[in-house]
């Protein structure tokens, strides 16, 4: 219920003075809501000053001085006590006073200069003070800085832009392939079909298909500095954090330990919230695999007996490899085997080579094919090389099986998948009837998947023959 009473308002049963009447100001029990009805022009006084409405975390629009509730947290200058001798700016989150001085007709702090030497915050009357961490307040990241769901966005005047690691990086730059792919990488690149890289932390742009991503396999390598003291301290808790990007599972190996049972213990944790406890004597452990591409290890230890603690001497992680390579034969295709690199750092992922254990075969589909007599054009006999083994330079070898009654009549070439072209006869033979050829590719060059084609040409009148079989055979070297 609401009465008025000239120009006494009464507002459930309390009473307020409004501007312009006499009389003493009851404020002690006004509510937030009955200040917010009685409107903040009528106010003989600050009744959000009286009761402590600014800064108790609701924003109040309706007092008379703005209210910090109502601008994003953060550190950044807001005018307060407007109207009395205090009138100044002051920090927003902890109340200090920065500078006294007249702001009520000033717009609202905004940072300026970012980026620079005199990054700071301003009002419509100038500089109020220098913040170099201004544009973390307002949302903006700078270089190397985190944007994202973890940071601001990356500052656009600079032609930012937010990477994989949700980092703001320059334009051209990276810390991995899909990188080169994001909105705002603006770079320029070849003019062919293709897809981008990234090398050394620059955007490169290489031409052709992307290469056939290769299994999924659990790789193994060694773990240094993941051990607690030996033996442990009591009333202890310290953790450690082993983390793989790109992982989608890992598990660590205990060499050893030995922890008090039932009063001290080890827990693991993956990322996805799978915890695993240890405590007591045990050797050569291994934890289960946890989801996720990091692990967190707390050791916690109360007031009275510890043990010799424990060493995680080595981590498996369950990863995508790169196309044609392995950790182990299963890894390879059918005929392959999975020979390992040389390692020189035992303690970084060290993948081998997929290998034909058994030379792979392709056999022309399109013959026998008729030679045109006396016609250069000749005839084209196309074999699709796919699914090759992953090792560097395989061997190859042709052969093929003409029907002619004069094969100095022939010249014949092979068209490879980078362009290439390998001549393999050209008119030798004289008179001698059909050819059978197994030629030894020794000076191809990029022997690769696609399409190998095969030009037969009769260059002379009167006899004619056929193309009737050809194949191809890849071996690792």
């Amino acid at each position: 219920m609401k009465a008025f009473v000239g120009k006494l308002t009464v507002v459930f049963g309390f009473s307020v003075l409004l501007w312009g009447c006499g009389g003493t100001i009851e404020r002690e029990g006004v509510s937030k809501q009955q200040a917010r009805q009685l409107g903040k022009a009528d106010w003989w006084d600050d009744l959000c000053q009286t009761h402590g409405w600014y800064g108790d975390g609701i924003c109040d629009e309706f007092c008379p001085q703005p209210d910090p509730d109502c601008l994003p947290p953060g550190h950044r200058p807001v005018c307060l006590q407007q109207g009395t001798a205090q009138e100044g700016w002051y920090w927003q989150d902890d109340g200090e006073l920065i500078k006294q001085t007249g702001c009520a007709d000033s717009g609202p702090a905004r940072c300026v200069a970012i980026s620079s030497r005199s990054e700071g915050w301003a009002g419509d009357e100038g500089l109020i003070v220098y913040d170099p961490d201004c544009h973390r307040t307002v949302g903006i990241a700078l270089w190397g800085e985190s944007c994202g769901e973890d940071g601001g966005e990356c500052y656009q005047e600079a032609n930012l832009f937010c990477n994989g690691a949700g980092v703001c990086r320059s334009d051209g730059t990276c810390e991995q392939d899909a990188d080169c792919s994001l909105p705002g990488n603006e770079w320029s690149h070849a003019r062919c079909i293709g897809y981008p890289v990234c090398q050394e932390g620059s955007c490169a742009w290489i031409c052709g298909q992307p290469p056939e991503p290769g299994p999924w396999s659990w790789t193994e390598m060694l773990l240094a500095e993941v051990e607690s003291d030996h033996p442990y301290p009591n009333d202890c808790e310290r953790q450690w954090v082993v983390e793989r990007q790109g992982a989608s599972r890992i598990k660590l190996h205990l060499a050893s330990v030995d922890i008090e049972p039932g009063y001290d213990w080890l827990l693991i944790e993956g990322a996805g919230g799978q915890q695993f406890v240890v405590d007591g004597r045990h050797q050569d452990l291994w934890t289960p695999a946890f989801d996720g591409d990091r692990v967190t290890l707390t050791l916690k230890s109360d007031a009275s007996v510890t043990g010799q603690g424990f060493v995680a001497d080595r981590v498996a992680i369950y990863e995508q490899l790169p196309g044609g390579q392995c950790n182990r034969d299963e890894d390879c295709r059918a005929g392959q085997y999975c020979r390992p690199h040389q390692c020189l750092n035992p303690y970084a992922p060290c993948h081998g080579d997929c290998l034909l254990s058994t030379p792979v075969s392709f056999e022309a589909t399109d013959t026998p094919l008729d030679i045109p007599d006396n016609d250069p054009a000749g005839v084209g006999s196309t074999i699709l090389v796919e699914r090759l083994p992953g090792c560097t330079d395989p061997a190859v070898e042709i052969t093929l099986q003409i029907t002619h009654s004069y094969v100095g009549d022939l010249s014949i070439h092979l068209a490879t998948p980078d362009g290439s072209n390998v001549w393999l006869y050209d008119r030798q033979g004289g008179s001698s009837d059909d050819l059978q050829l197994t030629l030894d590719l020794a000076g191809v060059l990029g022997a690769d998947e696609g399409s190998w084609t095969l030009h037969v040409a009769d260059l002379a009148a009167l006899d004619a023959g056929r193309l009737e079989a050809w194949s191809l055979d890849f071996t690792c070297r």
